[in-house]
């Protein structure tokens, strides 16, 4: 019964020594290296991201905006083609009155007049 135990107890430590001293690094070091790549990714992804978009020459770069151009709105990226089109219905009807998609100065502004001209105007106020 005494070897038995003996040799069972030996089997526990030789185990926990071989995990310990083997195993544990290798998963700990995975893990914490994960952590790691995650953290980094969080933080410097947009970081890296430019830079690496940025690699480009100048020209390559303007190049690439130039294809990328277009119009912006509603209006611009849409034509309305079918009969059926409810858009092309309201056009047909309202004619030269449709009101094409507006700037935001003349949209939410009732005055929309530059910084110049309201300064201009205060400093030549009269009582």
């Amino acid at each position: 019964l005494q070897i038995m135990v003996f040799h069972y107890t030996n089997y526990i430590w030789e185990t926990n020594f071989w995990w310990n001293r083997k195993v544990r690094p290798v998963w700990m070091s995975a893990v914490f290296g994960f952590v790691f790549w995650i953290t980094y990714r969080y933080y410097f992804f947009g970081k890296n991201a430019t830079r690496w978009a940025r690699r480009a020459s100048e020209e390559e770069l303007q190049e690439r905006a130039l294809m990328n151009k277009r119009e912006w709105g509603y209006d611009f990226g849409y034509k309305p083609t079918l009969e059926r089109s409810r858009k092309k219905k309201i056009q047909e009807e309202m004619g030269e009155f449709y009101v094409r998609p507006t700037t935001y100065a003349e949209k939410w502004m009732v005055d929309t007049r530059s910084v110049e001209e309201l300064l201009e105007e205060e400093n030549n106020f009269k009582l």
